[in-house]
């Protein structure tokens, strides 16, 4: 079965920011595979990547996700690998030791879930400001 996604947009208000709105995307990949999958996007987002989710519902321990741009450039830095098969995990994404958040431009995105066993299944979410 392939990878599926969905959008969700919504406005926050950011009082300790100087109480302005802040529109926070969230962007949910479904999968269900007897290994490798991978679904794009058809939307194109800008922000700031917050963090990454993994939340297996049937999935072997060490399995692997990839979230790509344009670039081909795996916005979760390489953070989001191993992931448990049985707890829901996060990752904040940074630029190597240097902290901050990792940024994206004008971009498609490309998840990728790996090294997973018959019938594994769970989501990966990623979060954009």
């Amino acid at each position: 079965m392939p990878m599926t996604y969905t959008v969700v947009r919504r406005n926050v208000d950011v009082v300790a920011e100087g109480g302005y709105q802040r529109e926070i995307t969230r962007i949910v990949f479904d999968f269900t595979t007897n290994d490798t999958t991978t679904a794009t996007t058809r939307e194109h987002f800008t922000g700031e990547v917050l963090r990454i989710c993994t939340i297996p519902t049937q999935a072997a321990a060490g399995w692997d996700a990839y979230v790509y741009d344009d670039d081909n450039l795996d916005v979760a830095n390489g953070q989001a690998i191993n992931r448990s098969a049985t707890l829901p995990e996060q990752v904040h994404p940074s630029l190597g030791g240097a902290g901050g958040t990792l940024a994206i431009s004008n971009t498609n995105l490309r998840c990728v879930v790996a090294n997973c066993d018959q019938g594994a299944a769970g989501q990966v979410i990623v979060y954009i400001v």
